[in-house]
C-alpha cells in the first residue's frame, strides 16, 4: 500500500486494467500493454492497459498503483534486533514472516554496510527463521544490531486499522470502471518493495521491476533509471520512499 500523509503525487492518470490482471494493490509497479482488448464491446487491442510487473526484460514501465479502494491482505514490518553476545543466538520477531527463504527476508547491519545471507545452517554470515518467529544468527554476529525487513499476513482487523475496509460495494470502483490510477511522477512511499533487498546501502542505482509488481534491486527486471531511493523501511515504519522523477 501507500503511505499518503508523506507521499506527494506530481503526476498521476487513470488507466485501464488489463482483462488478464491479478488484483491490483496500490503501491505495486504497473507495466503497459498494448496485446489485450481492455472491453471487446468497443476494443479489439491496441489500446494501452496495465497489470503488475513481471520481473522480466520485457517489462514496459507505465507506473505506481493508486488504488486506495482495495484493503490489502500482507504488508512489511521492520524489526530491529540485537544479536544476543551469548548463546544461543537467537531473537523473536514481531511478527511470522511469510515464507521465509533468501527471497522475502533480508537482515541488513545497521548502517547498510552489510547484509547477512539467509540459510538453514546459519554459518558465519548468515541468518534463518523458525519455529515462525525465532531468528537465529552465527556467533559470529553476536553484539551486532540488524534491521530484519519481512512480509507478514494480516488479520482483519489489522487491515482495517492500518488501511481502512475498503469499497462498501461488492465490486470495487476500478473494477467498474476497469480502470485504475496510475502515479506516473512525485515522492512515493509503498510497501510493495523486495524484502530480500538491502535498501538501507549508500548507493543503489539499480532499481528494478520485480514479479508480482514489486520493486526490487538487479535481476531480470527492467532498470527504472528514474527511479530513486529517498528513505528506507524502519522500525515502526515499514514504507519505501521512492523518488519518481519520469
Amino acid at each position: 500500500m501507500i503511505y499518503h500523509p508523506k507521499t506527494r503525487i506530481r503526476e498521476s492518470y487513470e488507466w485501464p486494467v488489463n482483462p488478464a490482471a491479478s488484483t491490483l494493490f496500490e503501491g505495486q509497479v504497473l507495466i503497459n500493454s498494448l496485446s489485450a482488448a481492455v472491453n471487446t464491446s468497443y476494443n479489439n487491442g491496441g489500446i494501452g492497459s496495465v497489470t503488475q510487473s513481471n520481473g522480466n526484460g520485457s517489462d514496459v514501465w507505465a507506473g505506481v498503483a493508486l488504488n486506495v479502494w482495495q484493503t490489502p491482505t500482507t504488508a512489511k514490518f521492520v524489526d530491529v534486533i540485537t544479536v544476543p553476545s551469548t548463546a544461543p543466538y537467537t531473537a523473536v520477531l514481531t511478527n511470522a514472516p511469510i515464507s521465509p527463504s533468501s527471497t522475502t527476508i533480508s537482515a541488513v547491519l545497521q548502517g547498510g554496510t552489510g547484509a547477512l545471507t539467509y540459510n538453514g545452517g546459519v554459518g558465519s554470515g548468515q541468518f534463518a527463521v523458525t519455529a515462525n518467529t525465532t531468528i537465529t544468527f552465527n556467533a559470529a554476529q553476536a553484539g551486532n544490531v540488524y534491521n530484519v525487513v519481512y512480509s507478514y499476513t494480516l488479520s482483519t482487523q489489522q487491515a482495517i486499522s492500518f488501511f481502512g475496509d475498503g469499497s462498501v460495494l461488492k465490486r470495487s470502483p476500478s473494477a467498474i470502471t476497469n480502470s485504475v490510477g496510475v502515479i506516473r511522477g512525485g515522492l512515493v512511499y509503498t510497501d510493495q518493495f523486495d524484502a530480500s533487498q538491502n535498501w538501507y546501502a549508500a548507493a543503489i542505482n539499480n532499481i528494478s521491476t520485480g514479479a508480482g509488481g514489486v520493486f526490487t534491486q538487479g535481476g531480470s527486471g527492467v532498470i527504472l533509471t528514474w527511479v530513486t531511493v529517498f528513505e528506507a523501511p524502519s522500525q515502526g515504519f515499514p514504507y519505501l520512499g521512492l523518488m519518481i522523477n519520469t
